[in-house]
């Protein structure tokens, strides 16, 4: 298996799920039939915050999948993002014994888009700064090793994940001071919407008219490039 994308989520979180997997869905059945068994999802929905009857940070729920994972090069999508319409056709031609594959992030919260996120190795760190925008100002997010982007697999899981808030940053930490991740191929547009909502909006709602409208215009680019 070249490439699988794991998606951890929670049984609460469930239509969401199945909006992005509806999203990978469509763009794997328009694989070409030799590259069709090239590309992967695993899923592991938990509500209960344990694994094997354990309290269990999110750190080790992701842990876990990786472990599960057989493919060269895995990633995460979170069940509450959403991906670019040619998400898999522009990385999957790139995963040819690279390191990593780097793109940019659209990031919003609570429905408003405060930046946009470069994941590239080029940065060499997790940096950020705002950007003069006219009368809204917006941030500018420089991300080098990311779970999110994909990373052949033994070097992702070379160390691990652990622990609940910030166990992406850790574990970017660790692999950064080990110089473990060397090459890249950096796809220099937006492949990944991240979709962060705070206290002020329901999280889990996959009929927010917002986050509808995101799905709706993503599809609309399909039909325009049909």
């Amino acid at each position: 298996m070249k490439w699988q994308i794991l998606i951890l989520s929670e049984r609460s979180r469930n239509e969401m799920l199945q909006q992005v997997l509806e999203q990978l869905r469509y763009q794997m059945a328009a694989l070409p039939l030799k590259k069709f068994g090239d590309v992967e999802v695993l899923v592991h929905e938990d509500e209960t915050g344990k694994l094997f009857g354990k309290p269990t940070g999110v750190g080790e729920m992701r842990e876990y999948m990786r472990k599960q994972s057989t493919g060269d090069y895995i990633n995460f999508i979170d069940s509450d993002d959403l991906i670019a319409p040619d998400y898999i056709e522009s990385i999957l031609p790139l995963l040819d014994g690279v390191d990593y594959v780097g793109f940019d992030v659209k990031c919003f919260t609570d429905h408003e888009m405060i930046g946009i996120a470069s994941h590239s190795l080029a940065h060499g760190k997790w940096s950020q700064h705002r950007l003069a925008n006219g009368r809204v100002p917006e941030m500018r997010f420089c991300r080098d090793i990311s779970h999110l982007n994909p990373m052949r697999r033994e070097l992702a899981l070379s160390l691990p994940m652990s622990g609940s808030v910030g166990e992406d940053c850790r574990w970017a930490n660790d692999l950064r001071a080990k110089g473990i991740v060397k090459t890249e191929h950096y796809i220099s547009r937006v492949l990944y919407w991240y979709l962060w909502r705070g206290q002020k909006l329901d999280s889990k709602d996959a009929n927010d008219p917002w986050r509808l409208q995101i799905i709706e215009d993503l599809r609309a680019h399909i039909a325009t490039q049909s």
